[in-house]
Protein backbone atom coordinates (compact mmCIF):
# COMPACT_ATOMS: atom_id res chain seq x y z
CA UNK A 1 0.00 0.00 0.00
CA UNK A 2 1.11 3.53 -0.77
CA UNK A 3 -0.36 6.93 0.11
CA UNK A 4 0.20 9.89 -2.19
CA UNK A 5 0.49 13.46 -0.94
CA UNK A 6 0.82 16.58 -3.10
CA UNK A 7 3.02 16.10 -6.19
CA UNK A 8 3.72 12.45 -5.30
CA UNK A 9 3.46 9.70 -7.91
CA UNK A 10 3.64 5.98 -7.22
CA UNK A 11 2.76 2.39 -7.96
CA UNK A 12 1.44 -0.54 -5.96
CA UNK A 13 0.37 -4.12 -6.50
CA UNK A 14 -2.25 -3.82 -3.74
CA UNK A 15 -3.67 -0.39 -2.83
CA UNK A 16 -3.11 3.30 -3.58
CA UNK A 17 -4.59 6.09 -1.46
CA UNK A 18 -4.62 9.64 -2.82
CA UNK A 19 -4.55 11.48 0.47
CA UNK A 20 -6.14 14.81 1.38
CA UNK A 21 -7.53 16.15 -1.90
CA UNK A 22 -8.39 19.79 -1.25
CA UNK A 23 -7.61 22.02 -4.25
CA UNK A 24 -6.05 19.00 -5.87
CA UNK A 25 -6.60 16.27 -8.41
CA UNK A 26 -5.87 12.57 -8.13
CA UNK A 27 -5.14 10.40 -11.16
CA UNK A 28 -5.51 6.64 -10.69
CA UNK A 29 -4.98 3.88 -13.23
CA UNK A 30 -5.47 0.13 -13.13
CA UNK A 31 -3.41 -1.92 -15.57
CA UNK A 32 -4.29 -5.19 -17.30
CA UNK A 33 -1.76 -6.80 -14.95
CA UNK A 34 -3.80 -5.38 -11.98
CA UNK A 35 -0.84 -3.21 -11.03
CA UNK A 36 -1.93 0.28 -9.93
CA UNK A 37 -0.50 3.68 -10.85
CA UNK A 38 -1.32 6.95 -9.13
CA UNK A 39 -0.53 10.66 -8.95
CA UNK A 40 -1.62 13.56 -6.72
CA UNK A 41 -1.33 17.01 -8.26
CA UNK A 42 -2.47 20.40 -6.96
CA UNK A 43 -4.33 23.04 -8.93
CA UNK A 44 -1.02 24.96 -9.18
CA UNK A 45 1.08 21.98 -10.27
CA UNK A 46 2.32 23.08 -13.69
CA UNK A 47 1.27 21.39 -16.91
CA UNK A 48 4.92 20.45 -17.46
CA UNK A 49 5.11 18.75 -14.06
CA UNK A 50 1.93 16.79 -14.76
CA UNK A 51 3.34 15.67 -18.10
CA UNK A 52 6.68 14.61 -16.59
CA UNK A 53 5.02 12.83 -13.66
CA UNK A 54 2.44 10.88 -15.66
CA UNK A 55 4.90 10.00 -18.43
CA UNK A 56 7.42 8.75 -15.86
CA UNK A 57 4.69 6.72 -14.15
CA UNK A 58 3.75 4.91 -17.36
CA UNK A 59 7.27 4.51 -18.74
CA UNK A 60 8.79 3.29 -15.46
CA UNK A 61 6.09 1.26 -13.74
CA UNK A 62 3.62 -0.06 -16.34
CA UNK A 63 6.10 -2.67 -17.62
CA UNK A 64 4.29 -2.84 -20.95
CA UNK A 65 0.86 -3.52 -19.41
CA UNK A 66 -2.02 -1.47 -20.83
CA UNK A 67 -4.32 0.76 -18.78
CA UNK A 68 -7.79 -0.77 -18.38
CA UNK A 69 -9.35 1.83 -16.02
CA UNK A 70 -8.47 5.50 -15.59
CA UNK A 71 -9.90 7.90 -12.99
CA UNK A 72 -9.57 11.63 -12.23
CA UNK A 73 -10.97 12.88 -8.91
CA UNK A 74 -10.51 16.59 -8.29
CA UNK A 75 -11.70 19.93 -7.04
CA UNK A 76 -13.00 20.86 -10.49
CA UNK A 77 -13.85 24.43 -9.46
CA UNK A 78 -10.24 25.12 -8.47
CA UNK A 79 -8.84 23.46 -11.59
CA UNK A 80 -11.03 25.67 -13.76
CA UNK A 81 -9.36 28.73 -12.17
CA UNK A 82 -5.95 27.71 -13.49
CA UNK A 83 -4.06 30.19 -15.66
CA UNK A 84 -2.96 27.56 -18.18
CA UNK A 85 -4.51 25.18 -20.71
CA UNK A 86 -5.70 22.81 -17.97
CA UNK A 87 -8.34 25.32 -16.89
CA UNK A 88 -10.22 23.57 -19.69
CA UNK A 89 -11.12 20.25 -18.10
CA UNK A 90 -11.61 18.56 -21.46
CA UNK A 91 -8.08 19.49 -22.52
CA UNK A 92 -6.72 18.04 -19.28
CA UNK A 93 -8.67 14.80 -19.61
CA UNK A 94 -7.72 14.34 -23.26
CA UNK A 95 -4.04 14.84 -22.46
CA UNK A 96 -4.20 12.54 -19.42
CA UNK A 97 -5.49 9.81 -21.73
CA UNK A 98 -2.53 10.49 -24.06
CA UNK A 99 -0.05 10.35 -21.17
CA UNK A 100 -1.44 7.00 -20.06
CA UNK A 101 -1.79 5.72 -23.65
CA UNK A 102 -5.46 5.02 -22.99
CA UNK A 103 -8.24 5.11 -25.57
CA UNK A 104 -11.20 4.39 -23.28
CA UNK A 105 -13.34 6.63 -21.09
CA UNK A 106 -11.77 8.35 -18.11
CA UNK A 107 -14.07 8.41 -15.07
CA UNK A 108 -14.32 11.87 -13.47
CA UNK A 109 -15.58 12.86 -10.03
CA UNK A 110 -15.85 16.27 -8.33
CA UNK A 111 -14.52 15.70 -4.81
CA UNK A 112 -16.37 18.79 -3.51
CA UNK A 113 -19.52 16.65 -3.44
CA UNK A 114 -17.97 14.81 -0.47
CA UNK A 115 -16.26 17.59 1.48
CA UNK A 116 -13.34 20.01 1.80
CA UNK A 117 -10.70 17.27 2.15
CA UNK A 118 -11.16 13.85 0.58
CA UNK A 119 -9.21 10.60 0.39
CA UNK A 120 -9.61 8.19 -2.53
CA UNK A 121 -8.52 4.55 -2.46
CA UNK A 122 -8.19 2.08 -5.32
CA UNK A 123 -7.55 -1.62 -4.87
CA UNK A 124 -5.82 -3.92 -7.34
CA UNK A 125 -8.45 -6.59 -6.76
CA UNK A 126 -11.18 -4.16 -7.81
CA UNK A 127 -13.09 -1.27 -6.36
CA UNK A 128 -12.54 2.44 -5.84
CA UNK A 129 -13.59 4.16 -2.62
CA UNK A 130 -13.78 7.61 -1.03
CA UNK A 131 -14.04 9.19 2.41
CA UNK A 132 -13.69 12.54 4.09
CA UNK A 133 -10.10 12.82 5.33
CA UNK A 134 -10.15 11.79 9.02
CA UNK A 135 -9.56 14.45 11.68
CA UNK A 136 -7.23 13.89 13.39
CA UNK A 137 -5.43 12.03 10.63
CA UNK A 138 -2.65 9.88 12.10
CA UNK A 139 0.05 8.70 9.71
CA UNK A 140 3.22 6.69 9.99
CA UNK A 141 6.42 7.05 7.91
CA UNK A 142 6.76 4.23 5.42
CA UNK A 143 9.94 4.24 3.29
CA UNK A 144 9.19 2.88 -0.17
CA UNK A 145 10.97 3.23 -3.50
CA UNK A 146 7.70 3.04 -5.41
CA UNK A 147 6.81 6.62 -4.42
CA UNK A 148 8.51 9.66 -5.97
CA UNK A 149 7.97 13.42 -6.09
CA UNK A 150 7.61 15.54 -9.21
CA UNK A 151 8.89 19.07 -8.94
CA UNK A 152 10.62 21.84 -10.77
CA UNK A 153 13.92 22.46 -8.96
CA UNK A 154 13.34 26.22 -8.90
CA UNK A 155 9.91 26.06 -7.31
CA UNK A 156 9.84 27.98 -4.06
CA UNK A 157 8.20 27.07 -0.78
CA UNK A 158 5.80 29.81 0.39
CA UNK A 159 3.76 29.28 3.56
CA UNK A 160 4.28 25.53 3.27
CA UNK A 161 3.12 25.37 -0.37
CA UNK A 162 5.18 25.09 -3.51
CA UNK A 163 4.70 28.04 -5.82
CA UNK A 164 5.76 27.58 -9.44
CA UNK A 165 8.50 29.75 -10.88
CA UNK A 166 7.95 30.32 -14.59
CA UNK A 167 11.51 30.43 -15.86
CA UNK A 168 11.58 27.48 -18.22
CA UNK A 169 13.19 25.06 -15.77
CA UNK A 170 12.48 21.39 -16.51
CA UNK A 171 10.53 19.36 -13.94
CA UNK A 172 12.21 16.24 -12.59
CA UNK A 173 11.16 13.10 -10.75
CA UNK A 174 13.11 12.61 -7.54
CA UNK A 175 13.32 10.11 -4.71
CA UNK A 176 11.67 11.21 -1.48
CA UNK A 177 13.73 12.51 1.40
CA UNK A 178 14.15 15.45 3.72
CA UNK A 179 10.81 17.23 4.08
CA UNK A 180 9.26 14.87 1.52
CA UNK A 181 8.40 11.74 3.47
CA UNK A 182 6.05 8.97 2.42
CA UNK A 183 3.48 8.51 5.19
CA UNK A 184 0.68 5.96 5.29
CA UNK A 185 -2.55 6.72 7.13
CA UNK A 186 -3.23 4.49 10.12
CA UNK A 187 -6.97 5.23 10.15
CA UNK A 188 -8.48 2.45 8.06
CA UNK A 189 -12.24 2.98 8.40
CA UNK A 190 -14.85 5.22 6.84
CA UNK A 191 -14.45 4.14 3.21
CA UNK A 192 -17.47 4.13 0.89
CA UNK A 193 -17.48 2.58 -2.58
CA UNK A 194 -18.26 4.95 -5.42
CA UNK A 195 -21.85 4.26 -6.46
CA UNK A 196 -22.99 3.89 -10.04
CA UNK A 197 -23.69 7.34 -11.43
CA UNK A 198 -21.38 9.25 -9.06
CA UNK A 199 -18.60 9.36 -11.65
CA UNK A 200 -19.01 10.76 -15.15
CA UNK A 201 -17.33 8.99 -18.08
CA UNK A 202 -15.55 11.33 -20.52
Amino acid sequence: MISLDEDFIGTSNSTIVVHGLKVCGGVLARLASNRLLGAHFTSITTAAEILVGCTYTMNTWANGSAVTDLYFIANLEEWQKRADKYANTHTLLRELKDMFRFNGQIWVFDKNIIGPSVDVRIAAAGGIFHRATPTPNPTTPHPKNDVKIVRTPTRTLVNGRHMPVQNGATPVVEALGGIYVHKVQTTADGWTAFAQGEMVPV
